[in-house]
């Protein structure tokens, strides 16, 4: 019997809904599927036994050994990546062992640049130091120099009153002998 597509396409989605809804546990009946696809029982019947064949017909997984010609070609080709694998990991190595012997060089050269600079710096300090003790011992014998200087300074000073103290009175004492000396007219 030919069956019209767009009835055939209802019973079967009709179907696939059903089955989905019973979380393809059960198959549904053809009762069920004639119902919610609206058709006629005779049409239901055999889209519905198309359809459970369809369902019931799993197909068996057949497991074959390996042909040992594929095996052969197989490890051939394995071989063949699995060199081409070592040789790729070896040059990338030899370039990396080369990338580091270039930064380990600078890294020494840097470190030796940097240790010359840093004797230099304590060298440069250690004079700064010596130069400095030298101006502060020299600071120091000027400053008891001129401590020295201000006490005679002050020694002269005292002095200096002391000799205008009699100079004054050498004076006093000539002006005196002056008016007894000079007759008086």
């Amino acid at each position: 019997m030919d069956i019209n597509p767009e009835i055939r396409d209802r019973i079967i989605n009709a179907a696939e809904r059903l089955y989905d809804e019973a979380n393809r546990e059960r198959l549904p009946t053809v009762d069920q599927v004639r119902r919610a696809a609206r058709a006629d029982m005779h049409a239901t019947s055999i889209v519905m036994r198309e359809w459970r064949r369809q369902q019931t017909a799993r197909p068996a997984s057949v497991t074959v050994d390996v042909p040992e010609r594929v095996q052969e070609v197989m490890r051939g080709i394995v071989a063949t990546v699995w060199r081409e694998a070592q040789d790729l990991a070896n040059e990338s190595l030899t370039i990396a062992k080369q990338a580091w012997e270039i930064e380990r060089a600078e890294a020494d050269t840097l470190r030796a640049e940097l240790a010359e600079a840093y004797e230099q710096q304590v060298q440069e300090l250690e004079s700064c130091k010596r130069q400095l003790a030298d101006a502060r011992e020299e600071i120091d014998r000027l400053n008891a120099e001129l401590e020295q200087m201000r006490e005679r300074v002050a020694e002269a000073r005292e002095e200096a009153a002391r000799l205008t103290g009699q100079l004054e009175a050498c004076q006093q004492q000539n002006k005196e002998l002056m008016a007894v000396l000079t007759p008086q007219a």
